[in-house]
């Protein structure tokens, strides 16, 4: 599975068996749920988010990973910006 992060909380996901097939996720929708467009999400997990209702079920592989690239890349962030500054010789 490749990822590519497109925006702030927005990833295509591709795989290279099938170059075909794409899904979008944003993880901004739905109050921060976040939204795929896997079939998984789309019969699964959308007809109870539009009703405002959580699912059942585990949120989809993809958003499951976009969410600890997020993290993870915030957990970096944080990380640098808390290590001193290399001396100027």
């Amino acid at each position: 599975m490749r990822v590519q992060w497109l925006e702030a909380q927005r990833f295509l996901f591709t795989t290279k068996v099938n170059a075909d097939s794409a899904h979008l996720v944003d993880l901004e929708e739905f109050d921060g749920y976040g939204e795929c467009s896997c079939e998984h999400f789309q019969f699964k997990l959308y007809p109870r988010l539009r009703l405002g209702k959580r699912p059942f079920s585990p949120a989809c592989r993809h958003l499951r990973t976009a969410r600890r690239l997020l993290r993870y890349s915030q957990e970096l962030y944080q990380l640098h910006a808390s290590s001193p500054a290399p001396a100027l010789q």
